[in-house]
């Protein structure tokens, strides 16, 4: 859920553990940077985490990546 939020942050260098390399990777092929900054933009509108979180569940299964989410979707 993070590399969504660094995206549109506009990060263009991260370090992490090798084990966390295919994960983010998979996430920034799926989103380009002006969606992310739409993303950011309407988790700003949220008032609680549990709702940020929710949002941000919502779009990766939107878009394929569920399993990162909930590692025992298949």
């Amino acid at each position: 859920m993070a590399t969504i939020v660094l995206l549109a942050l506009v990060v263009t260098s991260l370090s992490m553990n090798i084990h966390s390399i295919p994960k983010v990777r998979r996430v920034m092929q799926k989103f380009k940077m002006s969606d992310a900054s739409h993303i950011m933009a309407k988790t700003l509108s949220y008032e609680t985490s549990f709702e940020i979180k929710q949002y941000l569940t919502e779009v990766l299964q939107d878009r394929g990546l569920a399993d990162l989410v909930d590692p025992g979707h298949h």
